[in-house]
């Protein structure tokens, strides 16, 4: 009975071995596939646009889509 019972530890412990190093082999595959497509920070830090220049480029966007000009400037306050 016995033995019985150190042939299941040896099996689980080779298995548990076995699913351990195939998850480390995974991990690392994609650990180095996501370092290929690293992209380094910008040296500098680029603003935003302001808020009236935002709402122009949307302004321009809704108009391009919906085909509509304008006639008159908008006054936003």
């Amino acid at each position: 009975m016995g033995k019985k019972i150190s042939l299941s530890l040896v099996a689980i412990i080779i298995s548990g071995c076995v699913l351990i190093s195939a998850g480390l082999m995974v991990g690392a595959f994609f650990l180095l596939k996501s370092q290929k497509n690293y992209t380094p920070p910008l040296v500098e830090a680029t603003e935003p646009p302001s808020v009236d220049e935002q709402m122009d480029m949307i302004q321009q966007q809704v108009s391009a889509i919906r085909g509509l000009e304008m006639n008159a400037e908008l006054n936003r306050a």
